[in-house]
């Protein structure tokens, strides 16, 4: 099994610099989200951690960009609960400032409801 999670954070990888040669931004994020959760699995906390916090800077940034507040915020709310499944109270804290942000640009029904989406 850990050959397996070897095998796919390569291919992960390769696939991650392939959407960054092409400019796709969430390809990139996506692929950097999956690498996060394999390296937790693996119990690479610490390089998940940093993995993570990558991919949920460029999905949030992304989504923000697009007025995509719904799927922003569900990104941030998975983020946020993986970096608390493995105890990074501070990255847990930055996607709880980030999630902040994005209901304060809104209106107040709207933000309500992406905050019971979340």
């Amino acid at each position: 099994m850990q050959s397996n999670y070897k095998e796919a954070a390569g291919v992960l990888k390769k696939a991650r610099d392939q959407f960054i040669g092409i400019g796709n931004q969430l390809g990139a994020a996506q692929c950097s989200q999956c690498l996060g959760d394999i390296l937790c699995m693996q119990h690479n906390y610490r390089e998940a951690a940093s993995v993570l916090k990558k991919a949920r800077d460029h999905l949030g940034n992304i989504l923000h960009m697009q007025s995509n507040y719904k799927e922003a915020a569900n990104v941030l709310k998975k983020a946020q609960d993986q970096f608390i499944g493995i105890g990074n109270q501070f990255g847990a804290a930055q996607c709880s400032r980030s999630l902040g942000n994005i209901l304060g640009m809104q209106p107040k029904h709207e933000a309500a409801n992406v905050l019971k989406k979340a």
